[in-house]
């Protein structure tokens, strides 16, 4: 391992997991920025199917759940959208309703003003850690998260508020790439590494692990699975929300240093 980044281990295993957070704020706005400014960078496509109100819900694991939902209408919270929901808006026989979340949407919307341009879903402000706070229980058909709470200061926490703001019999589905903080060496926001043992997922970052499957205990009943495709290893869990499980502490859920 290069000094540089053995350096940049021992800070950030130093440190509190909300104050890297606020410290890898700016570089997140400045990556975005990049992003919105260049259409897309490298990935313009992408860029143009965000923007693209029409575009078809593409997620195959999203698309599970709403094929087992009987209502025509789904509503859909997307936790860390980043400036525009990465969730195609059409889905057939049913009606989505999209709520996108990030902690930096105020900035992200200035970018877009900026430009001139609204996306068709625009994103509100919220941390995925006042979730519960923010929204109440039971107030979604499904809560879904792609490479976003690798990002988060508490990211067992933002899970339990995603259960708690699903209904009885809803979803709650993250997609994330594997072990990203160790791929970015900690780097930003990546502070997270998610992995699966044996069945359970887990959570960790330096000195830090946290199993969500026994975190989450008796209130789910879920599928974890590694996934390889032409982008790479993925981590997908899918949480369905039992009935009569508890409302999400506000307290902290990882364990001390």
């Amino acid at each position: 391992m290069r000094l540089e980044s053995l350096i940049r281990r021992l800070g950030v295993a130093t440190r509190p997991p909300g104050d890297v957070w606020e410290r890898g704020l700016a570089h997140e706005v400045a990556w975005w920025e990049a992003w919105i400014d260049g259409d897309g960078r490298r990935w313009p496509e992408v860029y143009r199917e965000r923007l693209d109100p029409t575009a078809a819900l593409a997620e195959p694991v999203l698309a599970e759940c709403i094929e087992a939902i009987s209502s025509t209408r789904v509503s859909i919270l997307d936790v860390g959208a980043g400036p525009c929901t990465s969730l195609g808006k059409t889905y057939p026989g049913k009606q989505l309703e999209i709520t996108p979340v990030d902690p930096l949407a105020e900035e992200y919307n200035r970018l877009w003003s900026r430009k001139g341009i609204a996306p068709p879903v625009p994103t509100r402000a919220c941390r995925g850690e006042e979730l519960h706070a923010r929204f109440g229980s039971g107030r979604f058909d499904i809560a879904y998260a792609r490479n976003a709470l690798d990002h988060a200061a508490d990211p067992a926490l933002v899970i339990r508020n995603m259960v708690g703001v699903v209904r009885c019999g809803g979803f709650v589905v993250l997609r994330h790439s594997a072990n990203e903080a160790v791929k970015a060496d900690y780097r930003g926001l990546h502070q997270w590494n998610f992995s699966i043992r044996g069945s359970d997922l887990v959570i960790r970052r330096l000195r830090r692990m946290v199993n969500v499957s026994e975190l989450l205990g008796g209130e789910v009943s879920e599928r974890c699975e590694l996934v390889r495709d032409e982008q790479g290893e993925w981590i997908i869990a899918v949480f369905v929300k039992q009935s009569g499980s508890a409302p999400p502490s506000q307290g902290r859920t990882e364990p001390p240093a």
